[in-house]
């Protein structure tokens, strides 16, 4: 803030041959190797995530190929034409996609790609900004703005997914602009031709950078001194967006498109408006937490600010120094601030312009979610905070310039603090899921579909569009069909194949079916919630007890005596955990249909004894009508005494000062329900093999209406979790 552009340069024309030798060049700087190990820093966590969105499919891509004894070229123009159908032309990215699919088949070696990308994307970004005439901290100063505004989305995240599409579109991009400035430099043709082609793969890559002509015009403005010439030296650059948009529209021309179709353009000029002002808004930190449109910050006091740690402190406070140390570079950015900001402000808006003029995006997007060229957005964000606050800092007095750094650092590095915390959220949300496939998958490769035949039918749920036929065919070496419950492939799901005990019939997850049905044993997945999303079997049919029970785990410890899948009967009931300590035996007398998981390694169990009715709702949004009074017992599977965390919301009704008493462990407590809730918290310890009761009482009246249970209070969200061990 400081010298953080140069203050001359607003009344200082650029000369035509470009800044001096010392404000030029990409080599890389410490200053960059700085910036990409905070950044590295800020999104390591999604090493931990799984297959998400497009990349859950197509992370079967090598399996589909052995299952259907096709090629690689034949696989992707398939893929090809499918998109021209429903007129979209982007063959490059078909061809990289499944290229990745195909090489990098391996989740920990994919996850590490996408942020190898992500670094390169930021050292091209940082090329491009030296070229135009920032030095080396103010240029990874930009970058390092940017990496703060790395948010991770539960939906369409380009970080996390999406096999890196939009950073390796963005760098292309970068890399174009490059070469493009260097040759209003120095009038060199092999610069331009090469701009050029840069810029058509990138529009082989992806539709929306068709419209990225505005930022050539930019650089020619500056160097050109002109509108005029700045029109003329673009001319080969406009020449090509025109003919790539002229190429979308003739490819739209020759297939039938209704005009609700997800991908035709939308008529309705106010959605258009208000999808672009959330796409464009959508960069902007924090935002998505803010609003939480995915419904998993909640509440966000606790989730968040409440669960802030000392790893999200320690990167606050290196982003804040980072930020303070870069900020205070003599040398600044010969461009003028305005014109950067300008720049700045048209790469922002283009990026979130052509989805903007789409019916699927007008339908999907809200307040805080952005879809993928967030990604572009992130970085011009970045770019218009620093010239808009070199702006304002050249009216602030040079004495008060350092104190007013360390301020506008300390609240980067807050930022940067929050942001680590709210993604590592959406990782930990995103674990069950994780765990959930891979218990699958390690189920299969150990055997679990070896006595199935080939040609039977698998049950799935199509919110994982992993499941597919190519997944299982991976896992098992058989062909399967594969039928989700709302009855693909013309099929109906059958009444009689619901779990059958308490809510969990509700949920769909995994099963198989032989192909003469209820002659054989049929065996449906289900979860024990959607929040916990742990697959739990049942063997139902007329061949088998309907109450038997198991969980899939990962891998066990060497030695283990139970293989994955097996099933045991109602008198020798059995969980099988997903971490590596072997099976537990559930407590005796319990109906499984009421349990959940604690976590991952099934440390804590907890079953709704009494008082409680079957879970209802979507997740989150959960929770359970309760009676006056109800029991829900927390046992503790491991052999070893718990340090244990109880928690839960209730939401009451009735008129009048109503109330909580909680029972635990022979701890009372009274908790008033204020304002229809109440939030109850309890540390308790549990000793090894052991059992507490949880046993509420309240005061509420009992809810009016046509409903016949007793119900009297909402419980949400109930909870334990191991604090030590």
């Amino acid at each position: 803030m400081s010298r953080t552009l140069d203050a001359g340069a607003e009344r200082t024309a650029l000369p035509q041959q470009g800044p001096p030798p010392a404000a030029r060049g990409s080599r890389l700087s410490w200053e960059l190797a700085l910036v990409l190990a905070v950044q590295f820093a800020l999104v390591a966590g999604q090493l931990r995530t799984g297959w998400l969105d497009d990349d859950a499919v197509n992370s079967s891509f090598r399996d589909a190929l052995r299952m259907a004894h096709i090629g690689y070229f034949t696989a992707v123009h398939q893929t090809i034409d499918a998109w021209l159908d429903v007129g979209r032309f982007y063959p490059l990215s078909t061809y990289q996609g499944a290229a990745i699919g195909w090489a990098l088949h391996g989740l920990v070696l994919y996850k590490a790609f996408l942020l190898v990308v992500v670094a390169a994307t930021s050292a091209a970004f940082w090329w491009l900004l030296r070229e135009l005439g920032l030095d080396r901290r103010t240029a990874a100063l930009v970058v390092l703005v940017a990496s703060v505004g790395f948010q991770f989305r539960a939906y369409h995240d380009p970080i996390i997914s999406y096999g890196g599409l939009l950073p390796i579109l963005f760098a292309e991009l970068c890399v174009s602009l490059v070469l493009f400035n260097r040759f209003l430099r120095g009038r060199r043709a092999v610069h331009m031709a090469a701009a050029v082609v840069l810029f058509a793969i990138a529009c082989l890559t992806y539709e929306a950078a068709y419209v990225f002509s505005p930022l050539y015009v930019l650089l020619a403005w500056h160097a050109r001194g002109g509108l005029r010439a700045g029109l003329r030296a673009a001319v080969p650059v406009i020449v090509a967006s025109a003919g790539f948009i002229a190429l979308g529209l003739w490819v739209r021309s020759r297939v039938t498109i209704p005009a609700n179709a997800p991908y035709a353009p939308g008529r309705n000029l106010g959605e258009l408006i208000t999808t672009l002002f959330d796409q464009i808004t959508a960069a902007i930190p924090l935002i998505y937490a803010a609003f939480d449109p995915s419904h998993i910050f909640h509440p966000r006091s606790h989730v968040i600010l409440g669960a802030i740690g000392w790893d999200d402190v320690a990167l606050g406070l290196a982003v804040a120094a980072a930020t303070f140390l870069l900020a205070r570079s003599p040398g600044g950015m010969r461009w003028p601030a305005g014109r950067a900001a300008v720049f700045a402000a048209v790469l922002w808006v283009l990026a979130a312009l052509p989805i903007s003029l789409a019916n699927k995006y007008q339908g999907e997007l809200v307040a805080g979610l952005g879809y993928l060229p967030v990604y572009l957005e992130y970085f011009a964000m970045a770019l218009l905070a620093l010239a808009v606050v070199t702006l304002v800092a050249r009216r602030v007095p040079p004495t008060a310039r350092t104190p007013a750094l360390a301020v506008t650092a300390a609240v980067v590095g807050l930022v940067a603090g929050v942001t680590h915390q709210a993604n590592d959220v959406l990782v930990a949300v995103a674990q069950p899921a994780k765990h959930f496939r891979q218990a699958v998958e390690t189920a299969g490769d150990r055997g679990f579909f070896a006595g199935l035949p080939a040609g039977a039918t698998l049950y799935a749920d199509p919110v994982d569009r992993w499941q597919t036929d190519a997944f299982f065919f991976g896992h098992s070496g058989k062909r399967f069909a594969v039928l989700g419950p709302d009855g693909s492939f013309g099929q109906e799901p059958q009444p009689g194949h619901g779990c059958g005990r308490g809510q969990i019939g509700r949920y769909w997850m995994h099963g198989v079916l032989t192909e003469d049905g209820d002659r054989s044993l049929t065996l449906l997945s289900c979860l024990g919630g959607p929040e916990a999303r742990e697959p739990v079997l049942a063997a139902l049919g007329a061949a088998a007890p309907r109450d038997l029970f198991v969980r899939l785990p990962r891998p066990l410890r060497p030695g283990a005596t139970r293989a994955p899948g097996e099933i045991a009967g109602r008198g020798d009931t059995v969980l099988a955990p997903t971490g590596r300590r072997g099976i537990y035996r559930a407590p005796a007398g319990i109906d499984l249909g009421s349990a959940q998981i604690a976590d991952a390694d099934a440390k804590l169990l907890w079953a709704y004894r009494s008082g409680c009715f079957p879970q209802e709702g979507v997740a989150p949004d959960v929770f359970r009508w309760c009676e006056r009074r109800s029991r829900v017992d927390v046992f503790n599977t491991t052999g070893r005494a718990l340090d244990v965390l109880v928690g839960f919301n209730v939401l009451g009704s009735g008129r009048g000062a109503t109330r909580l008493t909680v029972d635990l462990a022979g701890r009372r407590r009274r908790v008033p329900i204020t304002a229809g809730n109440a939030v109850y918290q309890q540390r308790i310890r549990i000793p090894a093999g052991g059992a507490v009761p949880v046993r509420i009482t309240t005061d509420a009246g009992r809810v009016p209406g046509p409903d016949r249970r007793d119900l009297h209070l909402r419980m949400v969200g109930f909870a334990a979790s191991v604090v030590s061990q």
